[in-house]
């Protein structure tokens, strides 16, 4: 069934992406003809006007998008990936205000921002590649616009679960085939129609097709769950990165102070200045947090043909004066930090590893999550790679699959690990425990037993009687008649 859109839903989606566009390409430009106004005395910008400044704003905004912009007769392609999360962000909440929840609406949200995308580009005369900032602002709207509806999907069930009284909306997996319907529920009778007859008139063996049916339902449902325990690992496992990335940036910072001190002191001198120059460089905040990553992963980045910063050496080459680049690492070997993420990510498992539902599902939740870390560690890569100047400078950033490597063996290995010992280790150490007292209790006393003497009390004394001496045979009297033997004897049976 179709559904119509009325003139108002239409434009209620249309300002959504309008919105959403304007407010950061609007402050950009402020910002950008802020700086024109404080530095308009330096002997750099001769012959700059203010519509250049327009221009220089609109490039910087495109490149958010991925569009190359050109400076000075090269080009420049390292994206700003602070301005990125900051579209994608402004994007996800003017979708969700306008309730888009079905993919038309996120496809006419998507027309609409490619529409004012190419009507800017067109005003300003921006010296960027238009089609790849229309194809930029595409994906960002469409990502985000999924992201809306799917939290608008969850928010509905939870609400429909609530009001039918069920707990968190939980429903019974259920599939329907060829053979009837397999349910997942384990209260739910198999209410399926015997097909051993069909198979018997096909020549298969008798149940044999319902058999593999249920086979790939079972090995459906453990692979929805698997992914499902890899995502739910994921949220802390990323959370610890971002931390970590940006926490090596500061230390770097701090480390180079002095240096990152007179590289700005050489460009400006006065507040403003040094405040312009510090919100321009931290437009590529996220970029340096890429870098530092997989720096402490080990895989290392380039600033330059010929460069290598990694912590198992570093090699250098005359580099731009810019601040950001005077935090880089300095010669030398830090290969001792390459475990530090291994240990973490080992205790992270440890420490979430018990929200994974079942050891068969393990399997499917190590592969969902070296197959996100993966994919995860070559959409960084490319977008915290770019040229930053002619000649060598058009190789800048990390390597893709490398860092790819980096991620799957120092993140995805030690958490899975980590898990495996938080779901199983109990067990083993129980076995253990169980095993030493067995053991333990198969021992021998080495204590000497006390004899148990009900008429001794106080402590253990000593009996020092001497034991009576073996005589020999023919001192013990014999037992004859009439002798003390047979007195005892007729004693005993007189009692009886």
């Amino acid at each position: 069934m179709k559904r119509r859109y009325s003139a108002q839903r239409i434009v209620q989606l249309a300002a959504a992406s309008v919105q959403a566009l304007l407010w950061p390409w609007l402050v950009v430009v402020l910002i950008s003809v802020f700086a024109f106004t404080v530095a308009a005395s330096s002997p750099f910008l001769q012959g700059t006007t203010w519509y250049s400044a327009l221009q220089v704003g609109t490039s910087i905004w495109l490149l958010s998008f991925g569009a190359p912009m050109s400076v000075g007769g090269f080009t420049f392609a390292l994206i700003p990936l602070t301005l990125t999360v900051i579209h994608f962000l402004v994007f996800y909440f003017c979708a969700k205000r306008a309730a888009v929840h079905l993919w038309s609406d996120v496809g006419i949200t998507t027309i609409c921002a490619i529409v004012v995308v190419t009507i800017i580009e067109l005003l300003s005369s921006a010296g960027a590649s238009r089609y790849i900032g229309t194809l930029g602002v595409a994906l960002i709207s469409v990502t985000a616009g999924a992201c809306a509806r799917l939290s608008f999907q969850r928010v509905e069930a939870g609400a429909h679960a609530r009001s039918e009284g069920t707990f968190g909306g939980v429903h019974s997996f259920t599939e329907v085939s060829e053979v009837g319907e397999v349910r997942s529920d384990p209260g739910a009778t198999d209410e399926s129609p015997n097909t051993d007859s069909e198979d018997a008139d096909s020549g298969a063996l008798p149940g044999s097709r319902s058999s593999f049916l249920r086979w790939v339902s079972a090995q459906f449902a453990a692979m929805r769950t698997g992914l499902s325990d890899a995502s739910t690992l994921m949220r802390p496992i990323l959370t610890i990165l971002v931390a970590l990335s940006l926490l090596a940036v500061c230390v770097a910072v701090v480390v180079n102070l002095s240096t990152v001190r007179s590289i700005i002191q050489a460009y400006s001198t006065n507040a403003a200045g040094i405040a312009l120059l510090v919100i321009l460089q931290a437009l590529w905040l996220p970029t340096l947090m890429v870098w530092a990553l997989a720096y402490v992963l080990g895989a290392g980045f380039v600033v330059g043909a010929g460069t290598s910063f990694t912590p198992f050496g570093t090699v250098t080459m005359p580099l731009p004066a810019l601040p950001v680049l005077g935090a880089l690492p300095h010669p030398g070997s830090m290969w001792w930090i390459v475990m530090l993420i291994p240990l973490i990510m080992l205790v992270t498992g440890a420490i979430y590893g018990h929200r994974w539902r079942g050891f068969q599902n393990v399997y499917w939740a190590a592969a969902g999550l070296a197959g996100i870390l993966a994919l995860g560690g070559l959409v960084v890569s490319l977008l915290a790679s770019g040229a930053i100047g002619p000649a060598r400078l058009q190789q800048v950033g990390v390597s893709w699959w490398r860092l790819m490597i980096a991620l799957i063996v120092g993140v995805g290995i030690p958490s899975v690990l980590g898990s495996l010992c938080r779901i199983h280790g109990g067990h083993v150490l129980r076995s253990v425990a169980h095993m030493g007292t067995r053991i333990r209790a198969w021992k021998p006393s080495s204590r000497p037993q006390k004899d148990e003497n009900p008429d001794q009390t106080g402590t253990d004394q000593t009996d020092t009687t001497p034991l009576p001496q073996i005589q020999d045979a023919a001192s013990v009297p014999s037992a004859e008649p009439g002798s003390a033997f047979d007195a005892g004897k007729s004693q005993e049976s007189s009692q009886q």
